[in-house]
């Protein structure tokens, strides 16, 4: 599907110039995908929007990022033609990638490609950078054509946990494979390749994410403090989200809008006011709307309380790493000893990251072998070790080969620090730190 996925980029050239040839060609291409692939994958896709398959038996080794980009282009071809039958399986795909493929912090992709069933390995070549951002892309599309506040969400943990986890905070490059429990600086310095320009792509697409606007409607869907200047609305958004649960939205120029405001699926008790009053009727995982003629300095006030907690992995299994004949990856799954557990609060996922506890011995630590998290309790929060993380830390209860310590949680969007601050730098190729989302608790 490499070729066909050539297909979304001509219907955009068709949608700017309106040249009928554009569309042409890419019905043509759609109509072809099935004869050219030999595995009937387009028609396929329609089994897997009724749950009858998963992605990964669309054919062999389904590549993550070019079956996004196929599928970027039948939406396009969809708002066009009008044709239902595209959308119908293009969202089947985004349910079964999300319902089994989507890993905590929103990524997806295990070494490029769609695996069967849950499987989804901790460590290696997980999570890449190009199927990042065509995650991000197909997401957003399906979110400007259904309205449905899910697609939102998981933009938002891409955007929050993600993508600058990718990042390395010295130089700006990005990762190839960005996985939840890893080793660093090895991985941040590459290139340049196809994921260092995709990273560098996605990050100068994020304001595209945060609104959008349909005649006298206008939506707030990511709540990054900004300022929106329109032709007859115009606002202000702060608060430091997701470091506080409050976020403030000031009106700079008035008008009459609808103000569709996202409200987060993972808050059980959300509160907006409009200047100071509290509004009724705020539903998690929707839409909050708002119809008024809108004043300058008309303030609303969103509240967001963040629970920390302890989550379980689901499906967790472990793995033994084989190879087919032409060197690609795959996992053969093991029943597993012990079940992870990883920490969040609200949309935040944190990790133990090495570069924040120098009590951990870089030279014979494994995280997942010598920490054990004491997870009866939870973590209270502390100081940030550096004032560039992006809210706040959490010291933890642990036992470190079988001895008491305490550890610092802090958010995995920021391990892109592959260096402490009162040391030198280790070598780019060096494996000096390791991080992990997942740990296993005491008692296993």
């Amino acid at each position: 599907m490499e070729g066909t996925l050539l297909c979304d980029p001509v219907t955009r050239l068709y949608e700017i110039t309106g040249k009928r040839k554009y569309l042409n060609w890419a019905k043509w291409v759609v109509e072809n995908i099935d004869r050219w692939g030999g595995w009937n994958a387009l028609s396929r896709l329609d089994s897997v929007a009724d749950g009858k398959l998963g992605v990964d038996k669309l054919q062999p080794y389904v590549h993550a990022h070019t079956l996004q980009m196929n599928l970027m282009g039948l939406l396009r071809l969809y708002r066009i033609t009008g044709d239902r039958s595209l959308l119908r399986k293009a969202e089947g795909a985004w349910n079964d990638i999300a319902g089994r493929q989507m890993y905590i912090t929103g990524g997806v992709s295990v070494a490029e490609h769609y695996e069967h069933g849950y499987v989804k390995p901790l460590s290696g070549n997980i999570i890449e950078t190009c199927a990042t951002m065509s995650w991000m892309q197909f997401t957003q599309m399906l979110l400007q054509i259904t309205a449905d506040t899910k697609y939102a969400d998981a933009i938002e943990r891409l955007m929050i946990n993600h993508v600058f986890a990718a990042q390395d905070a010295l130089t700006g490059t990005c990762r190839y494979h960005t996985p939840p429990n890893g080793i660093k600086p090895d991985g941040y310095f590459h290139g340049p390749d196809c994921c260092t320009a995709s990273g560098h792509r996605i990050i100068s697409l994020l304001p595209a994410f945060f609104y959008a606007e349909r005649g006298h409607d206008f939506f707030v869907n990511q709540y990054v403090d900004s300022q929106y200047k329109g032709k007859n609305f115009r606002f202000s958004v702060s608060g430091n989200y997701p470091d506080s649960e409050t976020v403030l939205l000031t009106v700079t120029q008035g008008g009459d809008k609808n103000l569709n405001l996202r409200i987060p699926f993972w808050c059980k008790s959300p509160e907006v006011s409009l200047n100071g009053k509290v509004l009724a009727g705020v539903k998690p995982g929707d839409y909050y709307r708002i119809n008024r003629t809108w004043k300058v300095g008309d303030k609303i006030q969103l509240t967001f309380p963040m629970e920390t907690h302890w989550v379980k992995r689901l499906h967790h299994v472990d793995y033994e790493i084989y190879h087919l004949k032409d060197g690609e990856i795959m996992y053969k799954e093991k029943t597993p000893q012990n079940i992870p557990y990883a920490l969040l609060r609200g949309p935040v996922v944190y990790c133990l990251d090495m570069v924040w506890n120098p009590q951990l011995h870089n030279d014979d630590c494994e995280l997942m072998r010598d920490i054990r998290l004491d997870i009866s309790q939870l973590p209270e929060p502390v100081a940030r070790p550096d004032s560039s993380i992006l809210a706040d830390c959490y010291k933890v209860k642990a036992t470190y080969q079988g001895s008491p310590v305490e550890l610092t949680f802090t958010p995995f969007a920021n391990i892109g620090q592959w260096w402490r601050n009162v040391q030198s730098k280790p070598q780019q190729w060096a494996k000096a730190f390791s991080y992990g989302i997942w740990l296993y608790p005491q008692g296993d």
